[in-house]
């Protein structure tokens, strides 16, 4: 039996500030975990990152379960932190962001990251009937170069992605196209200009959906489809640690 991997509760209990990180589709916390104790310790803040369902073992586990399935295993860790008053961001990474934005959209944090979500699909993936070609095998093997494989050592990830991992996709970008409008907490976004799966116009168009003034879109140079687990991952900890400190200052507006 593979070993399970699981998600981490970092940061004590009782620190003053919360955040929820949501990891990607065939993707796991392990590799967020040193940016998660960085912003533990800068932030003065408790980062729980759960394990999304059928994840941390086998790949044939992840076929089981529905988009709504992620939501709803996440939705009781969404609610727990964002009672009482302390201040609360919710992150996501890929899919994730997608879980995060409809959390963020009934639960209302103070603030919103997204991380690589593929908002606008490149192609081929965006081509008319793509989604029903994957679907016909239960897996693919991943395009993994050799800078893929060397950030990903030592990190538990799958070499695979199921064939409906499109649709899912797609399901994503219908459910956030309707609720950006309804999210009230501040939008941060991080691409990279080459990231083989989202679009790099992806975080423009998120927050041109959601309308926020305190709204914020990065592109950042060169990568991949990873982000914070890269060896030269500074500068998207500087721009996540920079937009979280001035949102959690205080309690938004929104919630009050």
């Amino acid at each position: 039996m593979t070993e399970r991997h699981r998600g981490f509760d970092i940061g004590r209990r009782d620190a003053s500030r919360r955040i929820l990180w949501i990891h990607g589709y065939t993707g796991s916390p392990d590799a967020f975990a040193g940016t998660a104790e960085r912003l533990a310790h800068e932030l003065d803040a408790h980062v729980l990152a759960p394990l999304l369902p059928g994840h941390g073992t086998e790949q044939h586990h992840l076929l089981n379960h529905s988009f709504d399935e992620f939501l709803s295993a996440t939705r009781y860790f969404a609610r727990t932190l964002t009672e009482g008053s302390k201040p609360t961001a919710f992150i996501g990474y890929s899919f994730g962001g997608y879980i995060a934005a409809l959390l963020a959209q009934e639960f209302k944090p103070d603030a919103l990251a997204i991380a690589l979500t593929p908002y606008r699909l490149r192609l081929p993936f965006r081509l008319p009937g793509m989604s029903a070609i994957l679907g016909m095998r239960s897996f693919w093997r991943k395009y993994l170069t050799a800078e893929d494989l060397r950030i990903r050592k030592g990190l538990f990830y799958y070499r695979d992605f199921p064939g409906r991992s499109l649709s899912l996709i797609q399901e994503g970008n219908r459910r956030l196209t309707s609720a950006l409008p309804e999210i009230k907490s501040p939008i941060l976004t991080l691409h990279t200009a080459g990231d083989p799966l989202a679009a790099p116009e992806s975080g423009a168009r998120i927050v041109a959906g959601n309308g926020n003034a305190a709204d914020e879109s990065h592109v950042l140079s060169g990568g991949r489809h990873a982000l914070f687990f890269r060896p030269e991952h500074k500068e998207e900890e500087r721009i996540l640690i920079e937009f979280l400190k001035k949102n959690l200052q205080k309690k938004n507006a929104a919630r009050e």
